[in-house]
């Protein structure tokens, strides 16, 4: 037996590179995958991860409650359960301290932080 057969794994941040690796890893682990990000690339790997039967493919804001939100209703009716969750969504600005603004920070602790826990 697979470690996560007949398990549902939700990854955010599915189209970065830990991501990738991560939903990669699960599928061959017997897991059906719930891929959300912002964007998708729909280079060959994306593509070829979309027609396979286990997994769902959702854009996904996780700073706003109610994209969230509708994300979990997506892979609740698709799936029926989700048994994990993965939180790789994250964003970072590469700057002097000096030259990053408040609202750097604040979108910064929103994807990483708060999209954590909504």
């Amino acid at each position: 037996m697979e470690r996560f057969e007949n398990r549902t794994v939700l990854v955010t941040g599915a189209d970065g590179g830990l991501g990738r690796a991560c939903v990669t890893r699960l599928l061959r682990e017997g897991a059906s995958v719930v891929l959300a990000d912002l964007t998708f690339s729909w280079d060959q790997h994306t593509k070829d991860l979309r027609d396979a039967r286990n997994t769902l493919f959702y854009s996904c804001d996780v700073t706003d409650s109610s994209s969230v939100n509708d994300l979990a209703a997506s892979a609740l009716e698709r799936f029926g359960a989700i048994g994990a969750l993965v939180t790789f969504a994250g964003t970072a600005r590469f700057a002097d301290t000096l030259d990053v603004t408040g609202r750097d920070w604040a979108f910064q602790f929103d994807v990483d932080v708060r999209g954590t826990l909504l």
